[in-house]
């Protein structure tokens, strides 16, 4: 009964609920399950709201996004980032795996010249796509 009252302890590493690590998991559960596509949906959304983004990736930064869904680079692209995400999700409830994820990540862009952790940043604010 006293359980009820018990305040939930963030994560030290995440500062996130087991709650909150809960909802995410559901959410991108609910999202990329209903999408095979998810990964080219986020793409093409990043791309759409950020048009200037397209420059940064030389196989495809002289196409228009119409003509991105039938490239087969694009979308091995956009496939690889999904799976990455969704390695990051089903990694939320073991921090110590979830940042080495994340590091790995980041690593791998700061090599690519024009990138720079703002075009990571901006994504915080999406809620919905």
């Amino acid at each position: 009964m006293g359980s009820a009252f018990r305040k939930e302890v963030p994560d030290p590493r995440t500062h996130m609920t087991e709650r909150e690590r809960a909802v995410v998991t559901q959410t991108w559960k609910r999202f990329h399950g209903a999408r095979k596509d998810y990964g080219e949906l986020i793409f093409l959304t990043m791309l759409t709201r950020h048009p200037d983004y397209l420059q940064l990736f030389r196989h495809f930064k002289d196409k228009s996004l119409d003509d991105l869904t039938a490239d087969a680079q694009f979308r091995a692209h956009a496939c690889a980032v999904g799976y990455q995400l969704s390695s990051m999700v089903d990694s939320v409830h073991d921090s110590v795996l979830l940042e080495a994820l994340i590091r790995k990540n980041a690593i791998s862009h700061l090599e690519r010249q024009g990138v720079h952790p703002f075009h990571f940043q901006v994504h915080q604010h999406y809620n919905t796509l």
